[in-house]
């Protein structure tokens, strides 16, 4: 279960990783775990950033 609090942090690094590029959701996931947030937190953060149109996938592979 992931905590309220966890999910507040992952989601203001995640914001804040994403005003400096695009990321795909599953490296954006892989960032936050090297930052030391648990994977089930990190994922849950990115869905939403992906649910809320913050992260899309085809746009950033387009980009590649």
């Amino acid at each position: 279960m992931v905590s309220e609090e966890a999910y507040k942090e992952a989601m203001q690094r995640a914001l804040k990783m994403l005003e400096r590029r695009d990321y795909a959701e599953g490296e954006l996931v892989d960032r936050l775990r090297q930052k030391g947030i648990e994977e089930e937190t990190a994922a849950k953060a990115a869905e939403r950033l992906t649910e809320l149109g913050l992260i899309n996938n085809k746009k950033f592979a387009a980009t590649l």
